[in-house]
C-alpha cells in the first residue's frame, strides 16, 4: 500500500500555513518555495497562469486588476452572490481557495521530498455549514483528501499544548486574524476539549484596522486636491501599501506622527497620521470585539471566571502550529 502523508493547513483570510509532524513527533512549519513560513493569501492572474504569494502580494499595486484577495470572507457563497472572473473563465470562492491550497500543497511536496495526499484545514470555529463544506471543496479541487475540518480555536488550544496539562481548567481563546475575529470558552476536562460557547464576525479583522489608516490618510488628501484616490483602484492598492508603514502600536503617551506616501495621478506627498486620531478611529474595531466576547461569556453558562486566556492569530494554524507574527 502506497504511504500516505498528512499536512495541517492555515487557510487564513491574510496569510496561509502548513506544517507536518516530524519524524521525532514533533509539529514543524513548512516553508514555502520562497523560504517563507507563511505564504500571502493573495492570487496574481497573469494570463493563463495564477501566482500565488508574495509575488502576487507585490504586484497588487502595479496591478490591481489581476488581484483577488479577502477570498475567506465569501466562502459558502454561491457564484451567484460572489465570483471574479478572468481570462473568461468565472471563478467561485471556493475555487480560488483551492489555487491557495495548491501552493501550500506543492510547497509541501517540494520541502517533504514525497507526495502530499491528505490534509487537516482549520476553519473558524463559528463557520457555518457551507463555510465549511466549501473549505472541504477547496481541499478537493486542490488534489487534497480533506481528513477533517477543524476549529481554530481548538487549533490553537493543541498548539499550546493545552490538552496535555495535568489539571481540569476552562480556557478563553481570542482570535483576531487578517480578516475574521472568533472569540471561543472551552473546558478542557481529563486531556478532553469541549466548547462551552464560540462567537465571531466575519468581517473584523485586522483588515478592518489597515482600512482605517487608508480612509484617513484618503480623507487628508481628497480636502487638499478635490481628488478621492479611493475611487482608483491602482491609487487604493498603492495608498493601502504605504499607509500600512504607518503601522504603530506603542502606548498612547508615545504615539507620534506617522507619515504615509500617496501618489494619484501624478500628485505625489505625504500625509500625516496622527497616533492619537488614529486610535480614537480604531475604538469601533476594539468596541466589536469586545460585543463578541460579552456574547461569548453569556454563552458559557457562568463558567467564566476561571478560564484562561488564549491568544491566536492569523497565522496560527492546524497540528500544532505556533508561528506567531
Amino acid at each position: 500500500m502506497a504511504t500516505r502523508k498528512a499536512i495541517g493547513i492555515d487557510l487564513g483570510t491574510t496569510f496561509s500555513a502548513a506544517a507536518h509532524i516530524d519524524a521525532y513527533g514533533k509539529p514543524q512549519i513548512i516553508a514555502n518555495a520562497e523560504s517563507e513560513r507563511i505564504t500571502p493569501s493573495v492570487i496574481l492572474f497573469d494570463g493563463a497562469n495564477a501566482i500565488v504569494g508574495t509575488i502576487a502580494k507585490n504586484s497588487s499595486v502595479g496591478e490591481p486588476e489581476k488581484i483577488v484577495d479577502f477570498v475567506k470572507r465569501e466562502m459558502g457563497k454561491s457564484k451567484e452572490q460572489f465570483h471574479r472572473e478572468f481570462g473568461g473563465k468565472i471563478y467561485s470562492a471556493e475555487e480560488l481557495s483551492a489555487l491557495i491550497l495548491k501552493k501550500l500543497k506543492a510547497d509541501a511536496e517540494k520541502f517533504l521530498g514525497e507526495p502530499v495526499t491528505d490534509a487537516v484545514i482549520t476553519v473558524p470555529a463559528y463557520f457555518n455549514d457551507a463555510e465549511r463544506t466549501a473549505t472541504i471543496t477547496a481541499g478537493q479541487l486542490a488534489g487534497l483528501n480533506v481528513l477533517q475540518i477543524i476549529n481554530e480555536p481548538t487549533a490553537g488550544a493543541l498548539a499550546y499544548g493545552l490538552d496535555k496539562l495535568d489539571q481540569d481548567q476552562t480556557v478563553f481563546v481570542f482570535d483576531l486574524g487578517g480578516g475574521t475575529f472568533d472569540v471561543t470558552i472551552m473546558r478542557i476536562h481529563e486531556h478532553k476539549i469541549e466548547m462551552l460557547a464560540t462567537n465571531g464576525d466575519h468581517r473584523l479583522g485586522g483588515k478592518d484596522w489597515d482600512d482605517v489608516i487608508v480612509n484617513m490618510v484618503a480623507d487628508e488628501f481628497d480636502k487638499c486636491h478635490g481628488e478621492n484616490p479611493l475611487l482608483d483602484l491602482q491609487s487604493y492598492q498603492d495608498l493601502q501599501s504605504r499607509a500600512l508603514e504607518t503601522h504603530d502600536y506603542r502606548p498612547s503617551s508615545q504615539w507620534k506622527k506617522r507619515q504615509a506616501g500617496i501618489n494619484v495621478r501624478g500628485i505625489r506627498e505625504k500625509h500625516a497620521a496622527p497616533g492619537r486620531k488614529m486610535q480614537d478611529d480604531l475604538r469601533d474595531g476594539h468596541a466589536r470585539s469586545q460585543d463578541e466576547v460579552g456574547q461569548d461569556r453569556q454563552g458559557a453558562s457562568g463558567r467564566w471566571n476561571d478560564a484562561h486566556a488564549d491568544g491566536t492569530g492569523d497565522d496560527f494554524g492546524a497540528y500544532a502550529v505556533a508561528d506567531r507574527r
